[in-house]
C-alpha cells in the first residue's frame, strides 16, 4: 500500500495479519473512495455448494462509508443511494472495483450507533447451526449472516446451510423476521431455545 493509504488503515484501526493481496488491494481503493466520498460501482458473489464463486446477476453502485473488522473478517460498511439504506459486504468477495470520483455524496454515518446494532450478532460463544433456507432467500441468508456458509445440500425448494456464530438474541430475532423462509434444522438444544424465544417476539 501506499503511504497515503497506511495512514488511512491506520486511521480507521485496521490491521491485515497476513498478505492477501486481493483484500489488500480492495482495501486499498475503497478507503480512497471513503476518504474522497465518492461512487464506486463492483461485482460482488457468494460461494455454492461447491464452493465455486456465484456472482450475483447485478452491478453494484454504492457509496462506501467505513470499512470494519470483526472476528478476522473484513466488512464494507456502504450507504446505496437507490434504497437510503446503509448495509455491509464482506470485502474479499468484492472484484472489480471502479471509482467515480466524479458523483459525491455527504451522508451522516453514526458510526458507533452502526456497530452496536449491526455487529452485536458476532459476540457470545460460537455454535454450529444447520439451516434450511427456501429459493430466493439465498441471497438475504448471505447478507444477514457474513460468515463463512456452507451449502450442505440442495433441495427441490431450497439449500441445507451450514454456519458457525455466537448464539445471540439477535441470531434469533433475524431468524424470527424471515417468517419460515429461513428454519432453523438442528442442533436441538438451539431450536428448543428459539422456540422460548418466540413467543416474546410478539408481546
Amino acid at each position: 500500500t501506499s503511504k497515503y493509504d497506511r495512514e488511512i488503515l491506520q486511521k480507521h484501526s485496521l490491521s491485515i495479519e497476513n498478505n492477501e493481496t486481493p483484500i489488500i488491494n480492495n482495501i486499498d481503493i475503497l478507503l480512497q473512495a471513503i476518504a474522497q466520498k465518492c461512487l464506486v460501482s463492483f461485482r460482488y458473489y457468494d460461494l455454492g455448494i461447491k464452493k465455486e464463486k456465484m456472482y450475483r446477476h447485478h452491478l453494484y453502485q454504492l457509496y462506501p462509508l467505513d470499512i470494519v473488522v470483526s472476528n478476522s473478517q473484513f466488512y464494507l460498511i456502504k450507504y446505496q443511494k437507490k434504497y437510503n439504506s446503509i448495509n455491509k459486504y464482506r470485502v474479499e468477495k468484492i472484484e472489480k472495483i471502479i471509482l467515480q470520483p466524479d458523483k459525491k455524496i455527504t451522508f451522516d454515518y453514526d458510526r458507533k450507533e452502526y456497530l452496536k446494532k449491526n455487529f452485536s450478532m458476532y459476540q457470545g460463544e460460537i455454535v454450529n447451526v444447520n439451516l434450511y433456507c427456501k429459493k430466493g432467500f439465498l441471497d438475504y441468508l448471505y447478507n444477514q449472516f457474513e460468515q463463512e456458509i456452507l451449502i450442505s445440500k440442495q433441495l427441490e425448494q431450497g439449500y441445507i446451510c451450514n454456519i458457525s456464530l455466537p448464539l445471540t438474541v439477535t441470531f434469533f430475532s433475524t431468524i424470527f423476521s424471515f417468517d419460515c423462509n429461513i428454519t432453523i434444522i438442528s442442533p436441538q438444544n438451539v431450536k428448543d431455545q428459539f422456540i422460548q424465544y418466540c413467543p416474546k417476539m410478539i408481546e
